[in-house]
Order: C-alpha cells, then structure tokens, then sequence
C-alpha cells in the first residue's frame, strides 16, 4: 500500500472500507459508530461516522451530545408510567390505586424538570459563569431532599421505612433511567 503524508486525509481504513463495499457489496463499517441505518440514520450520527480529524469527530460528539440531551425529557416522560408501577409496587399494600402514584411521579418529576429549568437558565443568563456551577449542585441537591420529605408526608410512613423505600426506589429507578438514557442516545443519533 502506497504511503500517504502524514496530513492526508486519507487512512488505509478508508480504503479497506471502500475495498469491501466495491469486492463484497455490503456496508462496511467505520469503527467509529455502528448500528443499523434506522438507528444511526440521525444527522449527527453520520457526522460521527464520517469524521476524518480529530476535530471533526470531536464536533460531531459534542452534536450528538446535544442531541441526546434534547432527548431526555422525552425519555424521562415516557418513563413516568415506569416510576409510578414502581411506586405501586413498593406500597403495594396501602390500597392506593396506581393513578394516585402517577399523580404523585408527575409532581416529583415536575419538581426535578423545574429545578433544571432553573439551573439552565443560570447558566444561560450569566453565559456559564463560575458560580453557577456551585449553585446548580446546591439546586440539584434539593431534588432528593424533596423527594425524601415528599415521600415521608404523602406515604405517611416513618422515616427508617421511607428511606429504605426510597433507596430501593433510586436504585431500581437508576437502573431503568440507564435503559432510558440508552433508548435518548438511539433516539438522538436515529433523530438528531
């Protein structure tokens, strides 16, 4: 294979690549992203794929970043139905029906969405300064707090109970909102 300057653009994957799409007829792969097309067929998920430089691919990450943060709250919605039959399930003998708990998922997660919304617009407003991070964890650290306290007067239980229910809920919560941020990142690169 020839040698090329160390400035081309030009990778000996590339031609390895295009080899297997002239000899074999079928997509190769880039390394960079894989997936089928319906997932990746996003605007920044092509970016990824195609970037040549560092720079490139570092643009195209930050893209699909973006876009997967645009996602979330749509995952996080659809997840409501989730958090409230945990909920259900955690006080299944209270009697209460599983609306009450989606009405009670809804308040917290509206509470949480506000608090970002405040974050977001500090960051905004002020152009990132430097306070505004140690205000957003100071923020950001309500949420729990008003979680807690929430749970505790809603529920009516004590507070050794409601704790131990809220760690459970975090932990089965957390490892559901991993699958959610998974289903942004396919939805944002499919999308976005």
């Amino acid at each position: 294979m020839a040698s090329y300057r160390p400035d081309s653009l030009i990778r000996p994957f590339d031609i390895e690549t295009a080899a297997e799409l002239v000899i074999n007829g079928e997509g190769g792969s880039r390394g960079t992203l894989n997936g089928p097309d319906w997932l990746l067929g996003g605007e920044s998920a092509r970016r990824l794929r195609s970037a040549r430089t560092a720079t490139e691919r570092n643009d195209a990450a930050w893209s699909l970043g973006r876009d997967v943060i645009a996602q979330l709250p749509k995952v996080i919605f659809l997840l409501l139905p989730v958090f409230a039959l945990l909920l259900k399930l955690l006080y299944i003998r209270n009697g209460w029906y599983y609306a009450e708990h989606l009405v009670f998922a809804l308040h917290t997660h509206a509470f949480a969405f506000v608090i970002f919304t405040v974050v977001a617009l500090l960051a905004w407003g002020t152009g990132g300064a430097a306070w505004v991070g140690v205000v957003a964890t100071a923020f950001q650290f309500l949420i729990p707090v008003y979680f807690v306290v929430a749970m505790k007067r809603v529920y009516a239980q004590g507070w050794i109970k409601t704790l131990v229910k809220v760690y459970l809920l975090s932990w089965m919560y957390g490892t559901v909102l991993l699958g959610g941020v998974a289903l942004a990142v396919a939805l944002a690169a499919a999308i976005g």
